[in-house]
């Protein structure tokens, strides 16, 4: 945490940025795996669940949901052209 904060401060924005607290902006992943070690025996597989971007939280589900509608797209305007 002293990482974060610390680079905050040097910034000049530790009062809104740098800790988990309520009221401060922060980017979030939760990751769907027990543990920090599995990561490497799930490697090349989304394990995102969820996230936030300065407090703007998004499903998985949705994003991919939303990559694939861009997918089709592409490929309907592809064979038009």
């Amino acid at each position: 945490m002293a990482a974060t904060l610390n680079a905050a401060a040097a910034l000049g924005r530790a009062e809104r940025l740098g800790t988990l607290e309520p009221g401060k902006q922060a980017d979030v992943v939760v990751l769907g795996a027990p543990s920090p070690k599995h990561l490497v025996y799930h490697f090349g597989v989304n394990l995102v669940r969820t996230w936030s971007r300065r407090g703007a939280s998004r499903s998985a589900t949705a994003t991919a949901s939303r990559a694939e509608l861009r997918q089709q797209r592409t490929r309907v305007q592809s064979r038009d052209v």
